[in-house]
């Protein structure tokens, strides 16, 4: 289903109550139109008929059946297209508040940790220079640093080849969300952001980065929080983000970045040799833009 989420077209909800998963059935009614009923026992949905409904006092009771089902359900997901840039920002800064191990994976580098400066010079490029964006960003800013003193926080990193780098073809992650087009790193800016990484690991003991090679070419970022939440957002056209926290599908994706990264949990991160990788990785994109 989750294609189908990634339209907005569908709200989808769950039952949060434990069931004995012995009766099954799936109801799709068009109120007044028809509806198409299947029921089944245990294991056994390949023998059970569907059935088509056309008389519209059955479909009502139908109908009526589904909301009473419906209203004992919780929103699995809270779904947010591009055109709600400020709902997106409202739902990001409430789901940081939560002071909880973290995970992220973007397309490039997170907006969390990129420099003011930086910031700044990107939004100027991109004819945006919104003080509402700057306001939002710094109080990010602030949440993200007093988490980081309770909790950990891991970000994992694609390793672009450094000639992308140095070309200006790295975009800045979720660009197309803020600025409502793509923007994409200079080579400078982009050393500073890794560098500014370092500072981090160096700065806080929950603080760490994984890089990551061979998987640079995606068109999302997860975020999660562990037990939590998580947030996926869908950053090719049409953008979607999906805000989930529903308890199995966060364990889900927090096992997702684990297993990308190739770590078990947040204590297998080894700060001291990432940030020499990261030096390494610095140093191989100087040399590509002939710094």
């Amino acid at each position: 289903w989750m294609p189908l989420y990634m339209t907005g077209l569908i709200e989808p909800y769950y039952y949060p109550r434990k069931r004995d998963g012995i009766f099954r059935q799936t109801l799709f009614v068009a109120p007044g139109v028809s509806a198409v009923i299947s029921s089944s026992v245990g294991s056994s949905a390949e023998s059970a008929p569907n059935l088509l409904v056309r008389r519209k006092d059955i479909i009502a009771s139908y109908e009526i059946q589904f909301n009473q089902y419906l209203a004992q359900c919780r929103p699995l997901m809270q779904i947010l297209m591009d055109r709600e840039r400020d709902n997106h920002l409202n739902m990001l800064a409430g789901f940081e508040s939560h002071d909880a191990n973290s995970l992220i994976r973007s397309e490039s580098l997170s907006f969390l940790t990129m420099p003011e400066n930086i910031f700044l010079n990107i939004s100027e490029r991109a004819g945006a220079p919104d003080s509402a964006l700057a306001r939002y960003r710094s109080q990010r800013t602030a949440t993200f640093k007093d988490n980081l003193r309770t909790s950990f926080f891991g970000e994992i990193i694609p390793e672009f080849p450094p000639e992308d780098v140095a070309d200006g073809k790295v975009k800045v992650s979720f660009s197309d969300m803020m600025y409502g087009h793509p923007v994409y790193y200079t080579a400078e800016e982009y050393i500073q952001h890794l560098e500014n990484l370092i500072h981090l690991m160096d700065k806080y003991e929950n603080f760490h980065v994984k890089l990551v090679d061979g998987i640079s070419d995606i068109n999302y970022m997860l975020y999660i929080k562990e037990n939590h939440g998580a947030i996926i957002s869908k950053t090719s056209a049409p953008y979607v983000v999906l805000y989930v926290n529903e308890t199995n599908m966060t364990a889900a994706f927090w096992d997702f970045l684990s297993d990308m990264s190739g770590i078990s949990g947040y204590t297998d991160f080894d700060r001291s040799e990432e940030s020499e990788r990261l030096r390494r990785y610095i140093d191989r994109i100087k040399k590509a833009a002939s710094y």
